[in-house]
């Protein structure tokens, strides 16, 4: 039996970037610098990347995660500016 979980978004201008692996740990992916210049250029503001992410541009607030629970805490209960998942 599955079970879908829907959780809302607190906002449209969250964007999320990176691969999750088998044991739900968040990595990067290619180029993911670019990606994030490109989200903040269409609009984007906050997005949750891997603790490995570069700095993205000024104005678009980093949520750094580990592990996919974490990203989705961050979805539903923001976290404060720079704040970091270990």
């Amino acid at each position: 039996r599955e079970a879908l979980v829907s959780i809302p978004p607190k906002s449209t201008d969250q964007v999320a970037v990176g691969e999750v692996g088998l044991a739900g740990e968040i990595r990067s992916v290619a180029r993911l610098d670019l990606r994030l210049h490109e989200a903040y250029r269409v609009g984007y503001r906050r997005a949750i990347v891997p603790l490995s992410a570069p700095d993205g541009p000024a104005g678009l607030e980093l949520l750094r995660c580990q592990r996919l629970d974490q990203a989705m805490a961050a979805i539903v209960r923001p976290m404060a500016r720079s704040q970091r998942w270990s």
